[in-house]
């Protein structure tokens, strides 16, 4: 399974957490290797919601162990508050 989507949080706060996996490898500025599974992470612009404006960071993950970082990124930033 791969995943490709878009969350309404900061890029800084999302490659810090794939660089605080011990398992998760930097591989670029914007990349992390998962055993053989790709994490890739791109900056969107703010989004604006009437006077606010919201980050925004694409998150690719693509490979065999995909479900299973996913499902550790997802329960990290269920509630955005993470």
């Amino acid at each position: 399974m791969n995943f490709d989507e878009i969350w309404g949080i900061a890029f800084s706060r999302v490659s810090a957490f794939f660089a605080s996996q011990n398992d998760v490898e930097k591989t670029g500025s914007n990349s992390f290797k998962f055993n053989n599974t790709c994490i890739e992470l791109k900056a969107l612009p703010d989004k604006s919601l009437g006077s606010m404006r919201v980050s925004q960071t694409r998150v690719i993950i693509r490979g065999p162990e995909a479900e299973e970082i996913h499902h550790r990124f997802y329960q990290q930033f269920l509630s955005a508050g993470g």
